[in-house]
Formats: C-alpha cells, sequence, structure tokens
C-alpha cells in the first residue's frame, strides 16, 4: 500500500512542477474572456490535466518498481496503471456527483459538478 501512495505522491509532484509554469486559473480566465461557459471552461481544463497524467504514466509504468504491484489480473506495468488511472477518473467522477448531489439537497447554488473535477484535476 506504502508503493501505491509513493506512486501517487511521485506523480503529483511531477505534475506541479511541471505547471508550475501554467498558471490554471489564468487559462481558465482565457477560456471564460473567448466566450464558453464556466462550466465548458472547467470541463476543457478537466480534461487537460487529465491528458497530461495520462501522457506521463506510461513513463512510470517502464519503473521495475512497480512489478510487485497487484492490480486486479493485470500482467503489464502499462495495464496496472491503466487502470489505476481509470480507478482514479472514475472515483473523481463519483465523488464530484456526490458533492454535486449533497449541494443540491441542502441548496447550495455555488457547487459545480464541473468545478469539482477541475479542481480534482489539477
Amino acid at each position: 500500500m506504502h508503493k501505491i501512495y509513493g506512486a501517487f505522491l511521485s506523480l503529483a509532484l511531477f505534475m506541479y512542477t511541471g505547471n508550475a509554469v501554467a498558471d490554471p486559473i489564468s487559462d481558465l480566465g482565457k477560456c471564460v474572456d473567448g466566450g464558453s461557459t464556466v462550466s465548458e471552461c472547467y470541463q476543457s481544463e478537466a480534461r487537460r490535466y487529465v491528458a497530461k497524467i495520462q501522457e506521463i504514466y506510461d513513463t512510470y509504468a517502464k519503473d521495475e518498481f512497480f512489478n510487485d504491484f497487484k492490480v486486479d489480473r493485470a500482467a503489464s506495468n502499462t495495464e496496472k496503471f491503466r487502470r489505476i488511472m481509470n480507478m482514479w477518473k472514475m472515483y473523481a467522477q463519483n465523488y464530484c456527483n456526490l458533492v454535486n448531489y449533497t449541494s443540491a439537497k441542502a441548496q447550495y447554488e455555488d457547487e459545480d459538478r464541473d468545478k469539482c473535477l477541475y479542481d480534482l484535476s489539477v
């Protein structure tokens, strides 16, 4: 279990340092200024960040450190990372659906599922 936390931590640090130059709020502002809705911009930015993550997980999958990981019945490290990423995406979507549901029940106006997905992706 510690190995998987270490993998996600190193992936998060890699993503953080890779995005340190880009300002997600500025990019979001440019999107909105371009005529898109805030929701569309959150969706676009979340997809962009998830795509960046997916681009680099193959690099991590080549590391022998992950040979001992047990993810379902995946044999290759690439398949293990693909499944881990799919599990993460499913978690994020379900989490944001729950946030949206509970805020709707409590009648909070400021909770947005797309913003939640964006926040989890950055």
